[in-house]
């Protein structure tokens, strides 16, 4: 992890215990490549921000979501390593119903970031209760 540039190690496992536990080859170093095969440039940054990134599935949820968020949003994947918690977040369940909830207040998530994004991955608007 140290290689990577992160800082603070005692943070990570503070914030994500489960880190001990997880095989450095078979689990961390494929999500670590898949990051830098997405040009993500500091590593460290990313997942020091969002230690339970090792906990989710390249395939089942990474790479839809960086697919959504890259093509349909059109976000860049700075936007998204700057926003690692959106890997915790349901695409089904709270990322695109929250676009589809932008979209049908008139506003248009394409591109954008900053309250935007923020909107898609937090609680929804007061007036939606």
């Amino acid at each position: 992890l140290k290689s990577l540039g992160v800082k603070d190690i005692g943070k990570m496992v503070k914030t994500f215990p489960a880190l001990f536990s997880y095989n450095i080859e078979g689990n961390m170093a494929p999500k670590v490549e898949y990051l830098k095969s997405l040009g993500v440039a500091d590593i460290g940054h990313t997942v020091e921000m969002f230690p339970a990134l090792f906990a989710y599935s390249i395939e089942e949820n990474m790479k839809p979501k960086v697919d959504y968020l890259l093509n349909i949003l059109h976000y860049s994947m700075d936007v998204i390593a700057k926003h690692t918690a959106i890997f915790g977040y349901s695409l089904q369940n709270r990322i695109i119903p929250r676009r589809e909830y932008l979209l049908s207040k008139g506003v248009d998530s394409k591109g954008g970031v900053g309250t935007v994004l923020d909107n898609l991955i937090i609680e929804k608007r007061r007036d939606d209760k």
